[in-house]
C-alpha cells in the first residue's frame, strides 16, 4: 500500500492513508474482543467491525485498479498524440 501511495497521485496517497487509518481503528477495535470470543461470550458488533476492516482493504484494491487503468489510458492517449501518423 505504501509503495502504491508513494508512486501514484497525491489524492490516491491520501486515500491510502485514510484506508490504513480505518483498518487500524477497526482491526484494533475488533481485536479487543478476542477474549470475549474465546470465552464464548456475546460479541454482537465484532462481525460488523471485522467487515468494515476487511471491506475497506478490498475497496482499496478496487480504487488502485481504477487508478491504474485511468493512468494507463491517459498514458496511451499521450503517446498517441506524440507519434506522428503515417
Amino acid at each position: 500500500m505504501g509503495f502504491a501511495a508513494a508512486t501514484l497521485e497525491r489524492g490516491f496517497a491520501l486515500y491510502t492513508i485514510g484506508t490504513i487509518a480505518v483498518m487500524l481503528v477497526f482491526g484494533g477495535w475488533s481485536a479487543m474482543e478476542i477474549g470475549r470470543v474465546e470465552a464464548g461470550l456475546p460479541t454482537p458488533w465484532v462481525g460488523v467491525k471485522e467487515r468494515i476492516y476487511w471491506y475497506s482493504y478490498q475497496l482499496w484494491f478496487i480504487v488502485l485498479a481504477v487508478t491504474l487503468l485511468r493512468e494507463s489510458r491517459e498514458t496511451r492517449e499521450h503517446h498517441m498524440r506524440e507519434v506522428p501518423s503515417s
